[in-house]
């Protein structure tokens, strides 16, 4: 059988599905569920927030949870960020582990085994700022 002149295109797009794959299974590796207890009438607000902005109250809490942490992180003094940012990195490399996921990477740490986020965002200016403008930008 000849292939013919799609064939690139079809790898091409084979390869990138399977990325796109492969990156999904990542995402999912990487959540967790959080349970929290709240008041009930601040629960209604999410609830109502949550309709409003057309997701479930459980996918709105996780992203409010999420900006919030960053948020808490950036604005502890510098010393304090670099000890925690260690420690949640760790966390998060010790919970892949569990599910079979390992991270090599290279950054201002060297070649490391494990997940640096935190560090990484400690460490870099630039990303700091790209945060401040796009929380400002979804807040506008």
């Amino acid at each position: 059988m000849k292939f013919g002149r799609f064939n690139n295109i079809a790898k091409n797009m084979v390869d990138d599905l399977l990325r796109i794959e492969d990156m999904q299974e990542y995402a999912e590796a990487k959540t967790t569920t959080v349970s929290v207890k709240m008041d009930v009438t601040s629960a209604a607000m999410l609830t109502v927030l949550s309709e409003l902005f057309g997701q479930s109250r459980y996918a709105f809490t996780g992203e409010i949870l999420e900006d919030f942490t960053a948020d808490l992180f950036f604005n502890l003094p510098e010393a304090k960020r670099a000890e925690l940012a260690a420690k949640a990195d760790q966390i998060t490399t010790e919970q892949l582990a569990k599910q079979g996921i390992t991270i090599t990477g290279v950054g201002p740490f060297g070649n490391t085994e494990g997940d640096q986020t935190w560090r990484m965002l400690n460490v870099s200016p630039p990303v700091l700022e790209a945060y401040a403008k796009d929380q400002a930008k979804e807040r506008a």
